[in-house]
């Protein structure tokens, strides 16, 4: 019965530190900075870790008219931020993240010979599929950028990996 407890104890504190954020009065203790260390798995990252961020931000054209920019990644993480329990939010991100970082790790910078590849064509494939399905897309254009952290200076720098427009329905065509 004890160890039922203690179990259930350790689950409740678990999702309190996991889900609420370090400002909040319970993180603050030293009791509490004692536990998250010894007793709690992950989070896997810390924000002062992460050194660089990548986004893909995403506009489609359908007939003459361009959708604004959206990044679907971080509205990804929005909803999955406003209902914990939505799991396949997080999922949706690492996919998308997944394939464009293999797209990505095809050519590095050099997109246009990325475009044939099979890599590329899955990150189409979802895009098509999972992100703009609804629509009658006639073009895509992919911004890919990284915010890198730069320590000494304390700032972000940012840099456009990639900038391309491209027809989704025929970009693949070829494979």
């Amino acid at each position: 019965m004890a160890v039922i407890i203690l179990l259930t104890i350790h689950t409740l504190l678990w999702v309190y530190f996991i889900i609420t954020p370090r400002s909040y009065p319970l993180h603050q203790s030293k009791v509490a900075k004692v536990y998250e260390r010894l007793f709690l798995i992950g989070p896997f990252f810390k924000e002062e870790r992460i050194g660089v961020s990548p986004d893909l931000y995403i506009r489609c054209k359908s007939d003459t008219t361009w959708s604004p920019y959206t990044n679907y990644g971080m509205n990804f993480m929005h909803a999955y931020y406003a209902a914990s329990w939505r799991y396949n939010q997080l999922q949706q991100n690492t996919l998308l993240r997944h394939f464009t970082r293999m797209a990505y790790r095809t050519t590095g910078k050099d997109i246009t010979a990325a475009l044939p590849s099979a890599a590329f064509c899955r990150l189409n494939t979802f895009i098509q599929k999972e992100l703009v399905a609804a629509k009658a897309v006639d073009s895509i254009q992919l911004v890919y950028i990284f915010h890198a952290y730069a320590k000494k200076q304390q700032t972000f720098k940012t840099d456009t990996v990639w900038n391309v427009t491209f027809n989704p329905h025929t970009v693949c065509a070829s494979r």
